[in-house]
């Protein structure tokens, strides 16, 4: 095959990567039984290498190119490996070997793939699946490792699923035209001959510089969460969560799954920093990875958007109503485009500029966040189903902390992959933490009257239903806040408390009997008046009175 050049962003993707950050997407695939290792090979051979990315390796030219060129030498065993979970297998040694495959550099000699057939885990086998991110991006990873499973499921190919955010940021005309007319002046000045190499570099240094500029102005203050990466990493993941229970609480709060998944992280990294005794910043950013693609194919395709998480907000309600706002307005945002300029100009220089606008784009966010949309039925892989899928997100630049949303047969997962010097003491106390932050927001949803972390249910007996309207134009259906006319989710929403609500009056039993009396007389007699014809006198009802003693 003829070699193919390594594309500007893909070339950038490998000019960054150290032995602190390996560049590798991670799919933990885990299964309720045994895999049958000759089986996985050949579905590897019949559906994973119809990609020819996955027999080529990357070749340095002149000038500091690159391309990509078939490995003469290619041999499946070298990427298909088997491990085995040590005792006592259960999760957390299945977590300790993930962390370790996780935190290894792949070979550049080879194709930059490996598979890794895990054997003894609490369930049953696991497939752990590492791409290089210079192969492609985490949509074409997941198409590809689909492909294994393609005699069950066929993932749509003409309209991809994108990342963390619905049907985000539609092609927008020529929003980064300033990055592409100087990345085309530079191409016209190589050509023409500049007076001299420190003229080239310096106008390489502006081009950068603009392209930043022309990213938000945004610059997370330094946390805990940030800093120098070490060659230590540590994943773990959350049980699967029914994704009925996450379109129920969406609903309640009339935000989409995508805003309540973000909200959540939010929410856990308030309880992080506060468990941390750390002052909390009133806002994070999270980058987004956005899939900019028209199909799936191999490479990579995407931008980034910067979602601000306002993490200072005690009231869980108002972060998730601030999420919403501000992910609605991200959707009409060129950040998107503008990044994916960024990284195509960076492609074209030489490392240390490329290293330098990574840097500097990296400062601007805490931690990446990004959804991985799964099969929607159940499928199986050489004998055994596939249970839940797992994916990791890689860390570069300052950022230690990657968090991923991944849907699979109608569960949701949340995953992380983190620095191991940054999240103290585990990465399974801040699973705990994204769990607490859920079922505290299934609490509200269920109509609880929590305003923060670490407060009591103090639900009213006599609470009556909620006078608010839904977006669509239904009367909500949740209970009203003690002294309020509103349920939690709404009472946010007004910014002014209610008058309390009146509580009924109290009466003997006799007289709830005599007031019911007197109801259904009123109630007969207007029923007469309705039904008589007009001019004819109406008579009223006698009312009887009651015995003293009656019961």
């Amino acid at each position: 095959m003829k070699p193919e050049p390594v594309s500007n962003i893909d070339a950038a993707i490998l000019n960054v990567e150290d032995p602190t950050a390996p560049d590798n997407m991670g799919l933990l695939l885990l299964f309720d039984g045994k895999l049958n290792e000759e089986e996985v090979i050949e579905r590897i051979k019949v559906a994973w290498l119809a990609h020819p990315r996955y027999r080529q390796r990357v070749q340095k030219r002149a000038l500091g190119k690159m391309q990509w060129v078939e490995d003469p030498t290619f041999d499946i065993r070298a990427h298909f490996r088997r491990v085995a979970v040590p005792a006592p297998q259960d999760i957390e040694a299945l977590r300790r070997t993930i962390s370790e495959l996780m935190g290894m550099l792949l070979d550049r000699s080879k194709p930059l793939w490996t598979m890794h057939l895990i054997e003894g885990g609490p369930s049953g086998d696991a497939l752990l699946i590492r791409v290089h991110h210079a192969i492609g991006d985490g949509v074409t990873l997941l198409a590809s490792a689909l492909a294994l499973f393609r005699d069950k499921y066929i993932p749509n190919q003409k309209k991809p699923r994108k990342f963390l955010i619905d049907r985000l940021l539609e092609p927008i005309n020529d929003m980064i035209g300033t990055t592409q007319a100087l990345t085309k002046w530079l191409k016209e000045q190589r050509e023409q001959g500049l007076p001299s190499s420190a003229d080239l570099l310096a106008t390489v240094n502006q081009a950068i510089e603009i392209g930043i500029k022309l990213f938000p102005l945004i610059m997370d203050p330094p946390t805990i969460l940030t800093g120098p990466l070490s060659r230590r990493k540590s994943v773990s993941w959350t049980p699967p969560i029914p994704s009925k229970d996450m379109r129920r609480i969406s609903r309640t709060f009339e935000v989409s799954s995508n805003d309540l998944a973000l909200a959540v992280v939010a929410g856990a990294l308030r309880r992080y920093f506060i468990s941390q005794n750390e002052k909390v910043p009133d806002v994070l950013h999270a980058s987004v990875p956005v899939y900019l693609g028209e199909s799936i194919e191999l490479g990579n395709n995407f931008g980034i958007v910067l979602a601000p998480l306002p993490i200072g907000e005690p009231d869980p309600m108002k972060r998730v109503n601030k999420i919403h706002e501000t992910m609605a307005h991200l959707k009409q945002s060129p950040e998107a485009q503008i990044s994916a300029g960024i990284f195509d100009t960076a492609g074209r220089l030489p490392p240390s500029f490329v290293a330098r606008a990574f840097d500097e784009v990296s400062r601007k966010a805490s931690l990446v966040v990004t959804n991985v949309p799964g099969p929607p039925v159940s499928v199986s892989l050489a004998g055994a189903k596939l249970i839940q899928v797992v994916p990791f997100v890689p860390l570069s630049g300052r950022i230690g902390l990657g968090i991923a949303i991944a849907a699979y047969n109608r569960h949701y997962t949340l995953s992380i992959q983190a620095d191991g010097e940054r999240i103290k003491p585990s990465l399974r106390s801040f699973i705990q933490l994204l769990r607490a932050e859920l079922a505290l927001l299934t609490s509200l949803a269920d109509g609880g009257t929590e305003a923060a972390e670490g407060t009591e249910s103090t639900e009213d007996p006599q609470s009556v239903q909620c006078t608010a309207q839904t977006r669509q134009g239904t009367r909500c259906r949740n209970r009203a806040r003690k002294g309020m006319r509103t349920c939690s989710v709404h009472s946010t929403l007004e910014e002014t408390v209610a008058p309390p609500v009146e509580e009924p009056e109290k009466l003997p039993p006799s007289s709830r009997r005599q007031r019911r009396k007197e109801e259904r007389a009123q109630a007969a007699s207007q029923e007469i008046a309705e039904a008589a014809p007009e001019g004819m006198p109406q008579e009223t009802p006698q009312e009887t009175p009651l015995d003293a003693g009656s019961p």
